[in-house]
């Protein structure tokens, strides 16, 4: 079972472009070296294979489960195996359990993904603001690894 203590994250949110397909943080980026901690942290996680995100620009680098047993909103869009990617300047886009929406929205960590609300996509995917400190980076790690146990088909708890 995996869990997740959400804590307030620090200082204004980031500014963002909020349309459906270009949907993008504009400031507060992370610091050098900090997308790649990410990717090697989560490369580390059994199954997961990195590569180019399946549905976002070629920049993108993609957080793959092959053999996810997770609901099918477990993941990014329909028959594709991502469940989160990475943007060059450090911000995610991830599926979350329905039950930690609210909860990341509201403590300041992410905002739905504009595409929710077309009904070809799932209602279910944030974007995840860029970690700007050390205490950041590893809570992103957190909400990550969530995101792949959620893919891996195991319950979720906040």
């Amino acid at each position: 079972m995996a869990t997740l203590k959400i804590v307030p994250r620090k200082g204004e949110r980031p500014n963002t472009k909020k349309i459906e397909f270009g949907h993008d943080q504009l400031d507060k980026f992370s610091p050098a070296g900090y997308r790649e901690r990410v990717i090697e942290e989560i490369a580390k996680l059994p199954g997961v294979t990195i590569g180019r995100s399946q549905v976002s620009e070629p920049s993108s680098v993609g957080f793959h489960l092959a053999n996810g047993k997770g609901p099918k909103d477990a993941f990014l869009y329909q028959g594709t195996i991502e469940f989160a990617h990475i943007h060059t300047t450090g911000f995610l886009h991830i599926s979350m359990p329905v039950s930690l929406l609210q909860p990341l929205i509201e403590n300041g960590w992410a905002e739905f993904h504009p595409v929710t609300k077309r009904q070809e996509f799932y209602d279910n995917i944030l974007m995840l603001y860029a970690p700007t400190t050390e205490e950041e980076l590893e809570f992103v790690i957190e909400v990550i690894t969530v995101s792949y146990r959620n893919a891996l088909g195991e319950s979720v708890i906040k």
